[in-house]
């Protein structure tokens, strides 16, 4: 048996304990790269949360959202979160988008340990680091689309004044909007919205992209486009991170996370040529740290 395959058959079942419970990770590789590709050593991640535990205070006790979660995001890559309603998908967004902060653990996002920023700073860091797109677009009906575009490069201050709105409507270039950019969202279509969402999320160049169920609102079609657009941002080595009850759209991801009761209780990796660069660091380190898959045969 190839080398290649060997290590295959070696992904099985991780164990994850923590103070409340321990359940088994599954962890699977699905697909092959291509032949004599080889591939970047470790490097450090760009989300990285180190057993993340989250717990409400409630009159019946504590209730656990998160149960020790240890995950580990590196540039470039392209994930999905996958879970029912209450399984710990919008508490893991904000333990690394730092609008909330976990009870036990330590979130380091861009190297960053973010627990040690001020409210102010967090919010000048998360413009800066952290581009994210909602599932109701969120766009100020009182603004154009061009100036909701600029409106994060106005709160950072980044970029001059007299360069934002022409790199507004460079992005809506980018996701097709260039057209509506004197329109307010109230005139266009939801399809419309969520592209103009995603050029402001980008509007001040952040390296990592949140999306919270990005299509929840939009048919087939448009859906589809939104996640073009993804694939293309990934190309250009943004990181994104995907929340989704959709299993079809999961499937599409190179990689793809489930959650269950405050718990990652399974993790599908896609092995395509695209995706096999930034996820080959860390899966082999996951089952057998000594095991020198780095370079595949």
């Amino acid at each position: 048996m190839r080398e290649w395959q060997s290590w295959i058959r070696k992904l099985g079942s991780q164990s994850v304990h923590n103070g409340t419970s321990s359940t088994s990770r599954r962890i699977q590789a699905v697909g092959s790269t291509r032949s004599g590709e080889r591939h970047p050593g470790f490097s450090e991640a760009m989300i990285s949360l180190r057993g993340i535990t989250k717990a409400y205070k409630t009159d019946a006790g504590p209730f656990w959202a998160l149960k020790g979660i240890d995950l580990q995001i590196y540039r470039g890559e392209f994930v999905a979160v996958v879970g029912k309603s209450g399984s710990g998908k919008s508490t893991l967004i904000n333990m690394f988008t730092g609008i909330d902060h976990p009870t036990e653990g330590e979130v380091i996002v861009a190297q960053r340990h973010i627990r040690e920023l001020s409210e102010g700073q967090m919010a000048e860091w998360r413009g800066r680091q952290m581009g994210i797109v909602f599932q109701f677009f969120q766009l100020l009906p009182t603004l154009t689309i061009a100036e909701n575009v600029m409106l994060p490069m106005d709160l950072c201050e980044v970029y001059e004044p007299g360069e934002r709105y022409d790199r507004a409507v460079h992005l809506l270039e980018q996701v097709g909007m260039a057209d509506y950019a004197q329109k307010f969202p109230t005139a266009v279509s939801g399809g419309h919205q969520q592209r103009a969402a995603i050029a402001r999320a980008l509007a001040n160049d952040p390296p990592i992209v949140v999306a919270d169920e990005p299509t929840g609102n939009l048919d087939s079609k448009t859906a589809d486009a939104v996640f073009g657009l993804f694939e293309s941002l990934v190309a250009g080595g943004k990181t994104i991170l995907m929340v989704t009850h959709d299993d079809e759209l999961a499937s599409l991801v190179p990689r793809s996370l489930t959650l269950a009761d405050g718990l990652i209780v399974d993790e599908v990796v896609r092995l395509s040529a695209v995706a096999a660069p930034p996820l080959l660091r860390w899966v082999p380190d996951l089952v057998d740290p000594s095991y020198p898959a780095y370079a595949v045969p």
